[in-house]
């Protein structure tokens, strides 16, 4: 697994957290736990969790971003790792955090 193959989408009372895969078994045992933890921890926050059958690709992005209604700059990523194949400006305007 990629450490960039999630997206977040925000805004000021909901989080979706994206977690593009290419196959069930990559995608991180603990990624549902944590998810829950901080749904506990931000009771005030709605935090959806999506999986996506997809590969990571701005294409995949800009068609995730279009079914949430969710505008790309309101996107954001992970920082990319060097075997990110795209330029960020493939991304279309999704931001990049440091985690």
């Amino acid at each position: 697994m990629h450490r960039y193959q999630r997206l977040y989408f925000a805004d000021t009372d909901r989080i979706k957290l994206v977690h593009l895969y290419n196959h069930v078994e990559n995608i991180p045992s603990e990624f549902e736990s944590n998810y829950r933890i901080l749904d506990e921890i931000f009771p005030s926050v709605t935090i959806d969790l999506v999986f996506v059958e997809a590969p990571y690709t701005p294409n995949s992005i800009l068609a995730i971003s279009k079914k949430l209604d969710v505008p790309t700059s309101l996107c954001f990523i992970q920082c990319p790792g060097e075997r990110f194949e795209y330029g960020l400006r493939d991304l279309r305007g999704v931001r990049i955090i440091m985690l």
